[in-house]
Parts: C-alpha cells; structure tokens; sequence
C-alpha cells in the first residue's frame, strides 16, 4: 500500500546439488514514497559453489496499491 513500508521478500532455490549451500536476497527500487505502481523484486544468488551452476535469476513483483483517504466536511451552525 502507498506510504506502507516493504514487506519481507522471500524466494527459493531450486536446482541445487550436494547440500551446496547458497545464499538468496532480494530487493527493489520502490520505498514509502513510490507511487501506486509496480515494481520489479530483483533476486541475487551468492555462495562459493555458485560458480557451479548456470543461474537463472527470475523477477518477482511488488504493487503498491492506493492507500485509504477520508475526506470528511465539518458540521457547523448558522
């Protein structure tokens, strides 16, 4: 949602071999500030034995939705 902070971004592996283990993260352009839209999740692999495979690294994606509003007029006398 505009002006909410990004969740938590999650992915998996699949593929690796011999309990090789490898290291994932993620991130994206968009912040509290980015209007509604969507945006790119870029993955990013890393480990030692990265270099034995060949990476396909797959976006994910974040939409950030509009956020509440309330408009409200105040009573009055006349």
């Amino acid at each position: 949602r505009y002006g909410a902070s990004n969740p938590t971004f999650t992915g998996a592996f699949s593929g690796t071999q011999n309990g090789d283990s490898l290291t994932q993260g993620y991130s994206t352009s968009a912040t509290t500030n980015s209007p509604v839209g969507s945006y790119a999740i870029i993955p990013t692999a890393g480990g030692d034995r990265l270099t034995n495979y060949i990476v396909t690294l797959i976006q994910g994606s974040l939409t950030v939705t509009n956020a509440p509003l309330t408009i409200a007029a105040n009573n009055t006398l006349r």
